[in-house]
């Protein structure tokens, strides 16, 4: 509940009161109640993006969250390699409604999920493709939020297959 109402507290000055952020980050950061709400990363993702106004502590909360959220996610054995297309067409909302769309785009979805994968997976790289595919350098140890940002961007044209000629050509795969 604390989560999906961040900006309803904000309109409704609830932030000014120091007492009640403190308790409303303590909630948004523990652990049982994350693990309880089975909360994923695109959730924490979204309530990041609606509390670009919040209070530090609230904005901190979210990280730790963010962290307890990526053990929903499953992990890979082996060397991973991510792909994410950060051509011209991801720049589009993921959803909306009513000509209301989301503040998050597609590559940041998909950007999201490639941090994801990295956090419980450290034997992952990750690239970005356009028309040439290009290797993401990330810290693994990053928090999830700084690492999607590192990879999201806008690039021009799709080669799906840009990544794939990377690593074919450097016999990364086999």
């Amino acid at each position: 509940m604390v989560r999906m109402n961040l900006n309803t507290f904000e309109r409704h000055d609830v932030f000014k009161n120091p007492e009640t952020v403190t308790k409303l980050a303590a909630k948004l950061a523990d652990e049982n109640n994350i693990r309880r709400a089975k909360v994923f990363p695109y959730q924490l993702f979204i309530a990041e993006k609606m509390a670009a106004t919040a209070p530090q502590e609230i904005k901190d909360a979210l990280v730790t969250a963010m962290e307890v959220s990526t053990r929903n996610i499953p992990t890979f054995d082996g060397k991973v390699y991510v792909a994410v297309d950060f051509s011209g067409s991801m720049r589009v909302p993921v959803t909306g409604a009513n000509g209301k769309p989301t503040v998050v785009t597609c590559n940041q979805v998909a950007s999201l999920l490639a941090s994801c994968v990295l956090r419980n997976s450290h034997n992952a790289e990750v690239y970005r493709f356009d028309t040439q595919s290009y290797r993401v350098d990330l810290d693994p140890n990053d928090s999830v939020f700084v690492n999607t940002n590192k990879i999201a961007a806008n690039g021009g044209g799709t080669d799906c297959g840009a990544t794939l000629h990377d690593l074919n050509a450097r016999k990364a795969i086999g």
